[in-house]
């Protein structure tokens, strides 16, 4: 008989939650739930409820590559990525860093193209101009797409034309002479 997840601190009481940050198992006393939803008490991440007894399995494809990339199993992380029919649009884009590191790592340079292209679109403009960065570099080199590439570091210039990622970008392909 499978064993119900129990909290992680108080092995007596049975896990609901599972952290997305620090991947914890909580209990109702473990939580805090001010602000209408449940968050790890502990360390203020959103957590996801466990939909039935077992580990990782039972979190959704988001929570779980999150909880992948907090243990530093990047190639772990990309290969859920990589599973997926589409982007979940709860994945963080910092997370998503992560799964294109992963990705790319692993020697899957398109499963970390979608990785960038999906943070690229974040709303944070350091992790925006970080990923388009990362893609005109990736597809410069990995895949070897050099007119994807300048699309990259056309929308960075564009986007962001005053941050260090511009100034990287401007370095690894300067505009045509003329």
């Amino acid at each position: 008989m499978e064993r119900s997840p129990r909290c992680s601190r108080h092995p007596e009481d049975a896990a609901a939650w599972r952290c997305r940050a620090c991947g914890t198992a909580l209990c109702p006393a473990c939580t805090d739930t001010s602000g209408g939803r449940v968050r790890c008490a502990e360390c203020g991440e959103v957590a996801g409820l466990l939909t039935s007894p077992g580990s990782e399995a039972t979190l959704d494809p988001a929570e779980a590559i999150a909880v992948d990339v907090r243990r530093g199993d990047l190639r772990a992380a990309a290969a859920r990525f990589a599973a997926l029919p589409a982007t979940p649009t709860t994945l963080p884009a910092r997370l998503l860093l992560q799964v294109a590191k992963g990705a790319g790592g692993e020697g899957a340079p398109a499963v970390a193209a979608r990785a960038l292209r999906s943070a690229a679109r974040s709303r944070d403009p350091a992790i925006a101009a970080e990923a388009l960065l990362g893609l005109a570099r990736l597809c410069l080199d990995g895949l070897r797409r050099p007119a994807e590439a300048r699309a990259a570091i056309d929308e960075l210039l564009a986007r962001f034309p005053e941050s260090p990622a511009a100034t990287q970008a401007r370095a690894l392909h300067p505009p045509p002479a003329g």
